[in-house]
């Protein structure tokens, strides 16, 4: 059963193709970075080892190397707009930043550091972001985590939870069994998320668990009868849509949602096609559309439509065609800012990541090369995407900046990492 429901959905994937396809590839135009110096943390009279220090000033590098924002500069060359500076006494972090062209010195704090690199990575990441946020008026994506699932074999995978950079990887759940698909659940306003969705064939068959990031199985969702897939929660946190064939065919399927309560309800069908198959439903962020999957048309194309009134028949709902040229297109994904739809397409006997922008209704090619990629999950800024890319020597997590398009590999390893989920907020 586990391999004739991936070979299901798998049928969205792939399809016989023809010579007049063609693509729409907007290859983005790099944005310019703001020049930075960063320099190295003084720490005369610091119990840190200068080694631990080097570490520090590593991961800050990192966070403002790859922000999307800023770019380090090797040395003081009178071009930078910020030199960034700090300084540790016994294990009290002070960071300040020069704002040359306005002459005036930013001050942020004092932190205080353990001593223990797995705990002081979270207290620089929550630096970087707040110099960010400072500087450029929003948030940064430093102090973020990624869900991913490390698959060992074709019957074996766990979550996995991790720093955005790919540190302080933490193994979630212990189910011996196949999971995938997990998604973060939106948090309250102004809160962390501290929980997610996932799907496990612990029974042979596909369901969904709600568990949390402080670890374990967590529960099943429902008592629905066959598969469930690929489950998503609201923005609000009022609807969660998923895939099931509980009425014969893979459809997407809505159920009410209470925080506290869980699901409310019987689920309703919400966008079905006879002998078609439908997958991967993403939400827009104001709830009201649901970006999703189909070959109804005899090829796998993203589609989006308006999540119908209770009651409406099935067969009245619409679905408007979203990407039109492109083929083989899947794992849609609605940015926070609900103004991009991230997905994949196939082009030059590889999977990219493409990026649909919803005011221009044009296409951007984000990825290029060999290797499928595959997954894309937006991070809360709406610029940056994680994705899994496979290569003969396994599949791993890598992040890229939309504006710059330089992926960077946060996992590694011959396992399989895939199916990212990037925190919410």
């Amino acid at each position: 059963m586990k391999n004739c429901i991936f070979c299901l959905i798998a049928m969205a994937l792939a399809f016989n193709l023809t010579a007049d396809d063609q693509f729409e590839v907007r290859l983005a135009t790099e944005v310019q970075l703001v020049p930075i110096y960063l320099e190295k943390l003084a720490g005369d009279g610091t119990e840190l080892s200068r080694e631990y220090l080097n570490e520090i000033d590593n991961v800050l590098r990192f966070d403002f190397t790859y922000n999307g924002t800023t770019v380090p500069v090797p040395a003081k060359n009178g071009r930078e707009h910020y030199i960034i500076s700090g300084s540790v006494q016994g294990k009290t972090l002070t960071a300040s930043v020069l704002d040359i062209k306005a002459g005036k010195k930013l001050s942020f704090g004092n932190i205080e550091l353990k001593g223990t690199l797995s705990s002081d990575r979270r207290l620089i990441h929550e630096i970087a972001d707040a110099i960010h946020n400072k500087l450029f008026g929003f948030e940064g994506i430093a102090s973020t985590r990624i869900l991913f699932v490390d698959k060992k074999s074709q019957s074996s995978g766990e979550v996995w939870v991790a720093d955005y950079d790919g540190a302080n990887q933490k193994q979630l759940t212990y189910q011996n069994a196949l999971c995938v698909s997990p998604s973060f659940i939106p948090p309250q306003q102004g809160y962390r998320s501290k929980d997610y969705f996932y799907v496990c064939y612990k029974t042979g068959q596909p369901k969904i668990f709600h568990a949390t990031l402080d670890g374990g199985n967590g529960q099943r969702v429902t008592n629905l009868r066959g598969n469930q897939l690929m489950p998503e929660l609201s923005r609000a946190r009022d609807k969660l849509v998923f895939i099931s064939d509980a009425a014969g065919n893979p459809d997407v399927f809505l159920y009410d949602f209470d925080p506290q309560k869980g699901i409310i309800g019987k689920p309703r069908q919400i966008y079905a096609v006879p002998f078609a198959t439908q997958a991967s439903p993403s939400f827009s962020p104001d709830g009201s559309k649901i970006a999703l999957v189909s070959n109804k048309d005899g090829r796998a194309k993203i589609y989006t439509i308006d999540i119908p009134s209770p009651g409406t028949p099935v067969n009245q709902i619409k679905a408007e065609l979203l990407v039109k040229r492109n083929w083989a297109c899947t794992a849609p994904s609605w940015s926070p800012d609900g103004t991009k739809i991230a997905y994949t397409s196939k082009k030059d006997g590889a999977r990219q990541i493409f990026v649909y922008d919803l005011i221009s209704r044009h296409s951007k090619q984000i990825t290029q090369g060999p290797g499928d990629k595959e997954n894309p999950a937006w991070a809360p800024n709406s610029l940056h995407l994680a994705f899994n890319q496979s290569k003969e020597n396994g599949c791993n997590i890598f992040i890229v900046n939309t504006n710059q398009l330089k992926p960077v590999r946060i996992t590694s390893g011959f396992t399989e990492k895939k199916y990212p989920s990037w925190e919410k907020r």
